[in-house]
């Protein structure tokens, strides 16, 4: 947890989130304040008692294509294992190359509805026959 003077009245607060269960990697938020170095405090405060809280996504950080892995594997034991087979090859088929790279906290329910639009459209082999 840092605040770093950018500028004249320009601060960066940073504040450490813990580490992402996938990749390991360090995850922080940082925030810059335009401001006195006191309105910089205060907003690292906020920025603490919303990690204690939760309030900050540490799985932000994940991709779409990491989603159904870890919910499958909460999942393990109430789901019969020809269903997790299904649901994985789904997923693995098409929902990953469509939209499986995007940010977790990049995707808006536009990039959802196009992707549930090229699920539902008929088939172009159909169409010709």
């Amino acid at each position: 947890m840092a605040i770093v003077q950018r500028g004249e009245n320009i601060y960066l607060v940073r504040v450490y989130l813990g580490r992402d269960r996938v990749t390991k990697k360090r995850l922080q938020k940082n925030v810059t304040v335009y401001g006195t170095r006191e309105e910089a405090e205060k907003q690292e405060q906020l920025l603490k008692e919303k990690a204690k809280s939760g309030g900050l996504s540490k799985s932000s950080i994940r991709t779409v294509a990491q989603l159904m892995p870890a919910y499958l594997n909460a999942k393990r034991h109430s789901l019969d294992i020809s269903t997790r087979h299904k649901m994985q090859a789904f997923w693995d088929r098409y929902v990953v190359p469509y939209i499986g790279s995007f940010k977790v906290e990049e995707i808006s329910t536009s990039d959802i509805q196009n992707l549930l639009n090229f699920l539902l459209d008929p088939k172009k082999e159909r169409s010709s026959e």
